[in-house]
């Protein structure tokens, strides 16, 4: 018994998809059986045999009928000749395959039985009753099943004159299936599609296909759906083999919506991929490492200002580019003297000399000697002739 559990443990497991499960396939099967009849009909439990066909409309669900035939029960009434007795169960049923592995099917099935009794009083009657039941197939090779099931059949009002208007029957049955007939519709490229409808019999393996066979590119970039590794791919972006954009310049927009495709590295860049620069000094956002500055400032390859003068005004705005280092400058740049003696704040050491007062480069008033006028030379004059 434990080998036989291994068994089919290990037949359970084996992957693959046996060719006998698919649509049109015939299971024709025989089967023993064990039969518990209601109570009331005062029938031993005994064994007995039948007989099954089945179709598979699908991988899922089959249709079936079954005969089983009971050996002879010896009847003794109490009054009359005894006799034997030789009951039948027919049965068509609806199949659920609910597990679908390799080598395992477990089924549960439901439908109608008919029971007849025979002819002899007090078993002169047929029910009509309803089944469910349950049970295994476990494939031996793709074709040969061993078939193990139990079900209970119902008889919600019994011809029995037995005492009770209802009666349950319980059934088990054990046996071989044999699977043939139909072939599997042949599928040359493996997509689902069988070559007979396939309107694209030439899928390469793995792609997705619609309900004609043929590759489904969602988004029409070229890569068949299933191998695309990217399936939302932007309408117009360029991808590579896998079905993935190309970017180029790394900037975060795809080849063929990138409108400015060699953008340097680290500038950021708008939806078309076209460098921002918001304080438009001509030095992209990203690269630029001062992205603030002023409307009209010349500027640095770092997008920086520049002073050549080093007055603090950016050249650009500096209308005075030239001042003196050291100087006070205005907004614009330009020097200021607010004493008016021509040196710049700043650089005047006497800011504060008085209006008309010469100076010196320091701004400080010059020494008085240094401004008066020089006497005039004595005239020198000769002998009187």
């Amino acid at each position: 018994m434990r080998r036989f559990g291994w068994l089919a443990g290990v037949l359970a497991l084996t992957t693959g998809h046996l060719a006998a499960q698919h649509a049109g396939q015939v299971e024709v099967g025989a089967f023993g059986s064990y039969t518990r009849y209601d109570a009331t009909f005062g029938l031993a439990h005994k064994i007995g045999g039948g007989v099954r066909l089945g179709y598979l409309l699908g991988g899922i669900v089959g249709v079936e009928g079954d005969v089983l035939f009971q050996p002879e029960y010896a009847v003794s009434p109490p009054s009359g000749t005894p006799f034997t007795l030789q009951p039948l169960i027919g049965s068509a049923s609806l199949v659920i395959n609910a597990v679908h592995a390799s080598r395992l099917m477990v089924y549960v099935l439901g439908g109608y039985s008919i029971l007849d009794f025979g002819t002899r009083a007090p078993y002169r009657f047929t029910d009509n009753a309803a089944h469910s039941g349950a049970g295994i197939r476990l494939f031996l090779t793709d074709r040969i099943a061993l078939r193990v099931e139990g079900r209970a059949i119902y008889s919600p009002s019994t011809q029995s004159t037995f005492g009770s208007k209802t009666a349950t029957h319980y059934l088990g049955t054990a046996g071989l299936s044999v699977f043939h007939l139909g072939s599997p519709a042949k599928d040359s490229d493996h997509d689902g599609v069988t070559d007979k409808k396939d309107a694209c019999p030439n899928t390469p393996a793995g792609t997705a296909v619609d309900p004609t066979g043929c590759p489904i590119d969602s988004d029409h970039d070229g890569v068949f759906d299933g191998p695309d590794k990217c399936p939302g791919t932007p309408a117009g972006a360029h991808v590579d083999p896998t079905g993935c954009p190309t970017d180029s310049d790394a900037d975060g927009v795809p080849d063929g919506i990138d409108q400015c495709p060699a953008t340097p590295a680290g500038v950021h860049v708008d939806p078309k991929g076209c460098p921002v620069d918001a304080d438009a000094d001509g030095v992209p956002d990203g690269v630029d490492q001062c992205p603030n500055t002023p409307a009209g400032v010349t500027v640095d390859a770092a997008g920086c200002p520049l002073d050549s003068d080093k007055d603090g005004v950016p050249d650009g705005i500096d209308k005075c580019p030239n001042t003196p280092a050291g100087a006070t400058v205005d907004a614009s740049g330009c020097p200021l003297d607010t004493d008016l003696d021509g040196v710049p704040d700043g650089i005047d050491t006497c800011p504060n000399t008085a209006p008309g007062t010469k100076v010196d480069a320091t701004g400080c008033p010059l020494p008085l000697e240094a401004v008066k006028p020089q006497a005039a030379a004595p005239s020198v004059q000769g002998p009187r002739s």
